[in-house]
Formats: structure tokens, sequence, C-alpha cells
């Protein structure tokens, strides 16, 4: 189950709604509203985009993986305002904070979020679990390329658990502790992937005030 189906369990609209009240593209609207045809007549570009994404799409079609992608996006916008809103400089980063669906999926090397504090940039992946699955395994899976970002950026990820309203983040200034390689990984489609371990009292509420203060607690141990 991927954010197109799963993402109003953290938005407080609907996803349509949503893309309409943070004025998203019509393109993004119309692969939201599952108007394809319409999509390829009036942006062909876009469609062929989409096309090539079949790589990263895991069994899913392309346009289904577009589908969780732009759904994704509007997740990710909105903390990004939660974040704004506690008071935190916070903006999209990466190729894709234009919001725009490139070639072969291109989502750029540079995490998704990047976040100011006391003269410092800190950068933040987010990540998102709607099924559970973190808590009921112990572990959080990262793709193959996607852990070994986050060292080389010595970035955090900001992991939000959907059902139970929770959220994690880890640190990836070192190795983190229990990490394993999985060289075929069946979630992934089988391709390579890191599992990094958790416990359930890594994880703290999901609410405006708690975000900001675990944040902030971990960028600050990042400048000690």
């Amino acid at each position: 189950m991927g954010a197109y189906q799963n993402a109003s369990q953290l938005l407080p609209k609907p996803v349509l709604a949503m893309a309409r009240e943070v004025n998203y593209s019509k393109e993004n609207y119309l692969i939201l509203a599952r108007r394809n045809k319409q999509l390829q007549k009036e942006f062909p570009q876009i469609w062929e985009n989409i096309q090539g994404c079949a790589y990263c799409a895991d069994g899913r079609a392309p346009i289904e993986y577009a589908r969780d992608l732009v759904a994704s996006w509007l997740v990710e916008d909105y903390f990004l305002h939660l974040l704004t809103e506690a008071g935190y400089e916070a903006a999209a980063a990466g190729a894709d904070k234009k919001r725009t669906i490139l070639q072969y999926c291109q989502t750029g090397a540079e995490c998704d979020f990047q976040i100011r504090l006391g003269g410092q940039v800190f950068h933040v992946e987010f990540l998102c679990d709607y099924t559970g699955y973190w808590c009921r395994t112990g572990h959080v899976d990262l793709r193959d390329g996607k852990y070994k970002k986050l060292r080389t950026q010595q970035s955090l990820a900001l992991g939000v658990d959907a059902q139970q309203r929770k959220a994690i983040l880890l640190d990836f200034r070192q190795e983190v502790p229990g990490v394993r390689r999985v060289e075929a990984h069946k979630p992934y489609g089988g391709k390579p992937a890191y599992v990094v371990p958790c416990q359930e009292d890594d994880f703290f509420p999901l609410s405006p005030d708690d975000l900001a203060k675990h944040l902030q607690a971990a960028l600050l141990a990042k400048t000690a």
C-alpha cells in the first residue's frame, strides 16, 4: 500500500483536496485524479517520463508509481509546513523539489529537506510507513543507494508511522548499530537494501510540539 491510497492518514484533507489547496500543478493533479488520457494528451513529456519509471516502481505500473510519488510530495510538503509552523527554516531539496516527475524517475542526490539552525544547514530525509511495518518487524528498510546517501551526507532521517501516528529520528552520522545489508530484498523487488533496527521506545508521538522538541535535540546533538 503506497502513499496514494494512504496519505489521508496524515493529511488534514483528502489527497485531491489537498493538491488543490496547495496549488499543485495541473499535471500533478491529473496524475492524482487518474485522468491518464488527458495527462498523456496535454503533458506528453511528463507521460513519457512516467513510462521511464518502471525500474523504480517495484512491481507497480509506472502510473501507479507516479501517483504514489506525487502523493508522497504532498505529505512531505505538509510536514515542511508543520516544521515551519514550529519555527524552523525548512525547505524542500533535491531534484524533485520543484515537484515535477523527471526522466528516469530522477529524485536527485540531496535529502528531502534542508533545515537551518544556528547558522548551519542540516540534511533530513523524510520516510513514511503506512502499514505498521517498522513496528511489526523492528526495523526500517532503506534502499542501498539511499542508505549510502544518508551516510555520505551525514544526515538525519525523520520516519513517520502513519498507522500509529508516531515518529522516529535516525541519525546517520555514524554507522547505525546492528544495521545489515540484504543483497536481494523482496520488498524492494529483489534489489539490495539496508535493514536498520528500531525499537518501540525509539518512537515519539506525532504532534507538532513533540516533533519540534525531538528534532531540535537531534540537530543540536549533531553539532556537539
